[in-house]
């Protein structure tokens, strides 16, 4: 019914159990309201159902549900947690805007979008885990939930739009999971989508495409300067132009063997890049790719025959100090080759990339979500399990 209870003051607890729906502003304005229990019969909960409920603290929305209003929980703004059936398809825009304590969030596996705004101002958020089917994530989406630290996109989704991450402050670690298909993302006006994140580790499991003018920020990890760790798995093609452009704080890069290309300026500017690992199959690598990359001390193909390189695509690397691993056979085929016959520190070795480490033996471990567990480990510390390491899936045992 609509606004059957609309601003009653005075109502703490209600039990709602029938065989239909929560209409339009039923509980609108019950500030007083601790507990909403929903029963296993509802189907759905209109526009602006709880909004303004302030002392609203938890909501556990059953399968039965199918769709979830506009503005439903909007100001609920002592609500921490949020758990959302696998029933319900469609969450409304702004569903819980100004949720100012909500922490956790689940979505339920038949959700197809998280909408505008759904989670705007939603500054306590620390946790949320995305359901298996959503397909696009609509602008403003995750709007200043500061608190968010890590996000893992599932492979269904296929569209993040712009300004997803807009005051996004605590974001450091971003998934994309394993995945076969292309995720387009979008931009912030003219600054990447990630400009207002503090990233430190992006793990990418597939193909990702962008706007590459300078319009929209060229990239969406462009010039962000607290990254440091990328892991590029063996799901994506190519490494587009200036991907990573200005990542002046990056340090660590794997490249799986699904990698034919390195694009132009694709890791210009990284200055601190220290440890690259890429690929059998990277057959190019662009203009300028590690321009003002200085300070590498170690890189390590995979590739038979050696990549053919544009213009400066290694000039700025020190080749009387870093060190190249290059496949046992292809030594000399390397020693002759353009732009890498200039590595004064040449080796070849009989390994694959999966056992190569960095110079301090040790590399970051994730799960096979893209999850990362572990920064630096150390093999034998790692528990029994699946894990990707230097962008290759290992077993501990």
């Amino acid at each position: 019914m609509k606004c059957a209870f609309y601003r009653c003051s005075g109502l703490e607890d209600a039990t709602i159990d029938n065989n239909g729906a929560i209409g339009y502003g039923a509980f609108y304005g019950c500030s007083m309201m601790r507990t909403a229990t929903l029963g296993k019969l509802i189907s759905s909960l209109g526009y602006e159902a709880f909004s303004n409920c302030e002392n609203l603290q938890e909501i556990i929305v059953h399968d039965s549900v199918q769709s979830i209003g506009e503005y439903c929980f909007r100001y609920c703004t002592s609500l921490k947690n949020a758990i959302i059936g696998n029933g319900v398809k469609d969450i409304g825009e702004q569903a819980f805007e100004y949720c100012f304590s909500l922490e956790n969030v689940f979505l339920g596996n038949n959700i197809n979008a998280v909408k505008e705004w759904t989670f705007n101002q939603c500054k306590s958020l620390s946790q949320i885990t995305l359901g298996r089917r959503i397909g696009i994530i609509h602008e403003h989406a995750f709007n200043e939930c500061r608190a968010l630290q890590r996000i893992s996109i599932p492979k269904a989704i296929t569209t993040i739009k712009d300004n997803v991450f807009v005051g996004c402050a605590k974001l450091s670690e971003v998934t994309i999971e394993d995945r076969d298909t292309k995720l387009t993302l979008g931009h912030n006006g003219s600054k990447p989508l990630f400009s207002d994140c503090p990233l430190d580790s992006v793990y990418i499991g597939g193909n990702i495409s962008y706007d590459t003018s300078k319009g929209y920020g060229y990239s969406p990890f462009y010039r962000n300067t607290s990254l440091r760790t990328i892991v590029i798995t063996g799901k994506e093609d190519e490494i587009c132009d200036n991907e990573f452009y200005g990542c002046t704080g990056l340090k660590n890069v794997t490249i799986g063997d699904g990698v034919k290309k390195i694009g132009n300026w694709a890791f210009s500017g990284c200055s601190n890049l220290d440890y690259f690992a890429f690929g059998k199959n990277v057959e190019s690598i662009g203009e300028e790719a590690f321009s003002d990359c200085v300070n590498v001390t170690q890189i390590i193909s995979s590739a038979t025959t050696p990549p053919t390189c544009g213009t400066q695509a290694l000039d700025d690397i020190n080749k009387w100090s870093c060190t190249l691993k290059v496949p046992m056979e292809s030594l000399t085929a390397y020693q002759q080759a353009d732009q890498w016959k200039d590595f004064f520190f040449m080796e070849g070795v009989e390994t694959s990339i999966n056992s190569i480490k960095p110079n301090n033996g040790k590399s970051d471990a994730y799960n096979t979500d893209g999850r990362l567990i572990q920064r630096n480990a150390d093999m034998k510390n790692l528990k029994k399990g699946l894990y990707i390491i230097n962008g290759k899936k290992v077993l501990v045992k």
